[in-house]
């Protein structure tokens, strides 16, 4: 049996699906708070609704259980910056019992951790690798990096088979927030005007939902070991704007705002160790927004 935490929110619920696809066991645990139960709608899989701190959730890793997929968690800056104590609480105090039950068990369940590159902050350099100085400017940073390293020691300490690893900024169907559904929401309501945060020079590595579930599915080495993916391709906000618009038919007058707290200005992501996984992105930016602004155009 393989367990999928947070299995109804965005990268849960496509890794979910790609699992059963597959023909593997599933059992889907979340507690609804963010996911969205439509998501998961028609898959041939068990669904647990409970939190990752409650005593049930534990009880259904056992010896039967050969990975956790733990993608539960608060995944959103600002809602980290408003309440940072359910910030810690989700990612921090969720992993830690996770780990703990396992390695009190003596079990030999597999854990990959959804972590992200909030971890890094405003990075000393780019491209950024993986043992690069992590700084990060948010709450959600800092409990993400937490479970990194909880993962990383519980691995080298007791043996627990971990990786972890560092998304960075994910698009496509579903995901209901973030800039690249922000701005379609805008244009959406005035096709004319787009107001965007800061200076739009911000640098970023969006990758689309599928290559994300790639890179989680091609891990081998659960040793502790920690990967940044991504598409292999930066781009600026600004370019995000233009792509959306572009994609849209639209041709919309661009508006500066103030910047949005928590926020580092550039990303550029070196993935060479998840490819030597045989990770290969398959889904361009260009095909990703027109798959994302297709799906939202059927709802």
């Amino acid at each position: 049996m393989i367990i999928v935490t947070g299995g109804t929110g965005f990268l849960g619920s496509f890794l979910a699906e790609r699992l059963i696809r597959e023909g593997r066991d599933v059992t889907i645990v979340d507690d609804l708070s963010t996911g969205d139960a439509a998501n998961i709608a028609g898959l041939k899989c068990s669904f647990v609704r409970c939190d990752i701190n409650d005593r049930n959730f534990l009880d259904l890793v056992d010896n039967d259980t050969e990975a956790v997929y733990h993608f539960a968690a608060n995944a959103y800056v600002p809602t980290s910056i408003a309440d940072p104590r359910r910030d810690f609480r989700s990612n921090v105090e969720g992993t830690f019992n996770l780990l703990e039950h396992v390695r009190k068990c003596g079990l030999g369940t597999k854990i990959l951790y959804a972590s992200s590159a909030a971890v890094y902050g405003n990075p000393s350099r780019n491209p950024i690798f993986e043992h690069d100085r992590t700084l990060p400017v948010s709450p959600y940073g800092c409990s993400k990096l937490a479970g990194e390293h909880y993962c990383t020691v519980y691995s080298k300490l007791y043996g627990l088979k971990t990786a972890s690893l560092r998304f960075f900024s994910s698009f496509g169907p579903r995901l209901k927030k973030q800039v690249i559904y922000d701005f379609m929401c805008k244009l959406r309501e005035n096709g004319k005007v787009l107001k965007i945060a800061g200076d739009g020079k911000q640098v970023r590595d969006f990758n689309y939902v599928d290559n994300h579930i790639d890179a989680a599915l091609v891990v081998k080495d659960f040793d502790g070991s920690v990967f940044n993916v991504a598409s292999g391709r930066t781009v600026t906000v600004l370019d995000v704007a233009k792509g959306v618009s572009a994609a849209m038919g639209l041709s919309p007058r661009f508006e500066f705002d103030a910047e949005r707290k928590g926020d580092p200005v550039t990303w550029v992501p070196n993935i060479d160790k998840i490819k030597g996984m045989g990770y290969k992105p398959k889904v361009g930016f260009e095909e990703g927004i027109k798959r994302t602004v297709e799906w939202l155009n059927g709802h």
